[in-house]
């Protein structure tokens, strides 16, 4: 088990960079009059929030490292941006009583135990119609990993395979299944090519 706490304070940069994943565009692009209020989880140092935010929606963020949450809402004051930041485990988020209209999970890699207690409380926390966009290491991640040390966990159950996925997620259609190969430029964290999974699912 990563010690995120330790991970995080290993540099006084933002380990993952600031630039946010392809998926936060995809959704401001395409998805933007259904976002509503956004919960992001395991948002780290902010890069997905703080995005979502510059674009002027309010948005929530839920990350277990106090390091990282800090670090976020220290970037967030710079910036003048309103973030809601809470320091919780994300496969068993807290009550929630604020309606979200999506949430969004990226680079959030968790054993498959933790990976399904957090979708259902991910499928309670939606409306109906609400989206989920996913983004993260793809099941052959590990063999690009080791050819061109672009980061992502070594273990395969941890990583997203879009077949597993929609197995774990039958209460949402899909809008948006892509696996496949991209550059990573997101800090120290993430460098170079690396097998990528993004989905768009819609609870119903």
């Amino acid at each position: 088990m990563v010690d995120w706490n330790a991970k995080y304070s290993e540099i006084d940069t933002l380990l993952y960079g600031d630039k946010p994943s392809d998926i936060i565009n995809k959704a401001k692009s395409e998805y933007a009059d259904r976002l509503g209020h956004v919960l992001c989880l395991g948002d780290g140092e902010g890069r997905q929030s703080r995005a979502l935010a510059r674009s002027g929606f309010t948005v929530t963020a839920i990350d277990i490292s106090a390091v990282a949450t800090n670090r976020a809402l220290k970037r967030d004051k710079e910036e003048e941006l309103v973030i809601n930041r809470l320091i919780y485990d994300v496969a068993e988020p807290p009550p929630f009583q604020t309606a979200i209209g999506c949430c969004f999970i990226c680079y959030l890699h968790f054993s498959v135990a933790e990976r399904r207690s957090c979708f259902r409380w991910v499928k309670k926390a939606l409306p109906n119609r609400g989206l989920l966009f996913i983004e993260g290491f793809g099941p052959e991640q590990p063999t690009y990993s080791a050819q061109y040390n672009s980061g992502g966990p070594g273990q395969k159950e941890l990583l997203y395979d879009p077949k597993i996925l929609r197995k774990e997620l039958p209460d949402f259609i899909i809008h948006h299944n892509l696996c496949i190969e991209a550059m990573l430029d997101d800090g120290l964290g993430h460098q170079g090519l690396a097998n990528i999974t993004q989905m768009v699912l819609e609870k119903i």
